[in-house]
Formats: structure tokens, sequence, C-alpha cells
């Protein structure tokens, strides 16, 4: 029988739609955007509509303002380092990050530490959601940047964005938001928002992996990571990945059209479904995050299991047919228990058994079945090795 895919949050299958769009592309624009001859004009068309298409999607007021990476991981790590970097010579010296960033922002941070900077983090209280007062206190006219994203990607908690906006801007402090898990599940926009600085990820909507994008606000700079060419402002130098982006504009239209007819909703339902058979089955397992649905993600449930070890309780499901994870896809192999989890206040112990379930576009109510079904019984199965193992003992 074929698995049940539960790890959306982790990567999406690329949409065939999209693959198309990039086949298309490696095809027909296969020239240097930066050459002045006709194949070089043609990719920079492609490349020109592809961003347009990412703008439209992110609500940016011009294409001009969208930025081709790698991934999220370097939109993240060029947004923080380079506007900090960019700002040391207005004697903005700090850094504020919230506790459950992704490891991309945390580790940038790391690395400006080393630089000199101050880094302080803003707290966040037992569902995930930073403490806005805290952030109050911590801002003065010293902060070069905040860095709080838009949904954590192991919790699904939402972050109250446009007043950390206010509040930062309130004492000339930049904000970016790391959007990548939020992208594709709810709608917003980076001009209603007012962020200086935002980064999505193609392979979490249904694109290309290899590829991400950076809003820039117009009059914020950065410092580049790396020197070469003039590509990307300056800013992200190289030669453009043309279908690349080709199919990462295919991605974000077609997301855009998703949301704009509410297909998230239906992902909401099904992701009650999933939780409310868990809880039923298993009426023990606790739910971390926000209760309330419109401080979530629709599609993301974190959920820790009783009596189970994390690491072989995964390998229980996957060898029944259920792929998820026990957190952050960047961090899974690590043995060290959830910062996210650890920052709610959640202790080692039920850290280690708290389990990442999320929910995509092609998943079906049938699956949402199963899948209860499956991981009921093999919890069951579970406990019921452990008890056997300790009356051995």
């Amino acid at each position: 029988m074929k698995p049940i895919y539960l790890d959306y949050a982790a990567t999406s299958p690329v949409d065939p739609r999209v693959q198309r769009a990039v086949a298309m592309a490696m095809e027909l624009y296969w020239g240097n955007p930066s050459s002045l001859h006709q194949e070089g004009r043609r990719a920079r068309q492609a490349l020109d509509e592809a961003r347009e298409r990412v703008a439209s999607f992110l609500g940016a007021d011009h294409y001009s303002q969208i930025l081709f990476t790698s991934g999220g991981t370097e939109a993240n790590q060029l947004a923080v380092q380079g506007a900090v970097r960019a700002r040391k010579k207005e004697g903005r010296t700090r850094l504020l990050v919230s506790a459950v960033e992704h490891p991309s922002v945390l580790e940038a941070a790391r690395a400006l530490r080393a630089e000199g900077i101050q880094v302080d983090v803003i707290p966040v209280d037992g569902e995930g959601r930073i403490r806005l007062e805290a952030l109050r206190e911590l801002l003065d006219r010293q902060v070069a940047l905040v860095a709080v994203m838009a949904a954590n990607n192991e919790t699904g908690a939402l972050q109250p964005i446009e007043e950390v906006v206010a509040l930062s801007h309130g004492v000339g402090a930049w904000v970016h938001c790391d959007a990548v898990q939020m992208a594709g599940q709810l709608p917003f926009s980076v001009s209603r928002w007012g962020v200086d600085f935002l980064s999505i990820s193609s392979h979490k909507i249904y694109g290309p992996k290899g590829m991400g994008a950076l809003y820039v606000a117009a009059g914020k700079r950065l410092v580049p990571l790396f020197y070469g060419g003039g590509q990307e402002r300056a800013w992200r130098p190289g030669t453009e990945n043309v279908p690349g982006a080709v199919g990462f504009g295919e991605a974000c239209l077609l997301a855009q059209t998703f949301l704009e007819r509410g297909g998230h909703e239906g992902i909401r339902e099904l992701r009650k479904k999933l939780e409310d058979g868990l809880l039923s089955a298993i009426p023990s397992a606790r739910v971390h995050g926000p209760r309330d649905e419109s401080l979530r993600l629709p599609g993301l449930l974190n959920i820790a299991f009783p009596a189970v070890r994390g690491e072989s309780f995964l390998l229980a499901l996957d060898m029944a047919g259920i792929c998820l994870s026990t957190g952050s896809a960047c961090t899974a192999g690590s043995l060290e228990p959830s910062h996210v989890l650890l920052a709610m206040g959640i202790s080692e112990e039920e850290a280690a058994r708290s389990f990442r379930f999320s929910i995509g576009r092609p998943t079906t109510e049938e699956e949402i079945r199963r899948a209860v079904a499956v991981v009921a019984q093999t919890w069951e199965d579970q406990v019921e090795r452990a008890r056997r193992r300790e009356v051995m003992r």
C-alpha cells in the first residue's frame, strides 16, 4: 500500500504543472540573462516574469523588491547577516531574535555574535508566541534588526507580525520575517505587514528545490554574503537559475490561486479530523501550540504521545507506512530536544516524544482516516512492548 505522507512541512512534491514549466524553461530559456543578444533577452524576460509572480504572491509593490536565492536558509542568512552588517556604521550593534526561530536564523545570529554584535532572545509563552512586552523592553535605538518568523515550523504558532513591526519601527529597527512555513498555508501581504525583509522557499510550496526568495523593502540595504557580478542587485551575485525561477514563479501562482479559492480551509478541516481522531484514540496525548485556530497554521499538528520513545516510534510508523517527523527537518538528525518546545516550557522528556504531522494539498480524507488508525495501533503496540520489557527485567 502506498505510504501516507504527512511531512509537508519538511518538503512537498513538485506539482506536475511546475515540472512542465521547468522543463519548458530548460529548453527555451537557456541563455544567460545578463547577455544582450536575443537568447539572453528571452531568458531575462522569463526571469522577470517569474519575479513578478513571486512579488504578486507576496503582495510586494514591485518585482524589483524580490531577490532569488538558493533557498530559505540562504534568504534568512542574507537578511539577518546582511542587514545587521549594513547598519553597523549607524551605531546599531544589536540583534533581536525570537527563541523559536529556524536554525538558519539562530546560526546567523551566532555568527554575528562572534563579530561583536549583541544578540538578545525574545522569549515566548507556553503556546510558542512571542511575548510582546518582552520585545518592548528589549528594543532601543541600538537595535539594527528584529527577526521574528511568521509561523513556526514545528508547532504552527503564528506570530503577531504587524505588532512586531510597529514596535520595532518605533525605534528605527528593521524587521525580518521568515515566512518559509507560512507561504502557501495562509494568505498574507508584505505591504500590509510592513516588514523590511521576508523569506520564502520554493520546495515548501510544490516548487523545485534549490530556489528561495528574499523580499527587500524599498530603501533597505544589505551587505552581500559573497561577491561577484551585479546579479540580484549585486546582493546575490552569480548567473541566475532561470528554470528554477520559472518553476518557483509557477508554484507561487498556483499557491496564490489555491489560497484565493479558500483551499487552506479544506486543509484545516483535514487537520482537525486528524487531531480529533488521535486525541480520541489516545486521550493522554498532548497537543503543543495555540488552541485558537486563528493563531495557528491550518495544516500542522505537533503532538506528544505518552510512554513511547521518539525515534523508535517514528521508525515504527515509517515501517507501517506513515511518513512524519519529530520536528524541523533541518535538525531531524540531532539527538538534542527541540529548542522550540523547550522555549515553550515543555520538558526534555516530553519534547523527546513529540511528533509533527503536516498536511498538504494532495492529502485525502481517506489518508487521514487510515493514519489515525495506524498511529493508534502502532502506539498500542509500542506501549505493550515497553510493558513486556519492564516485566522481563
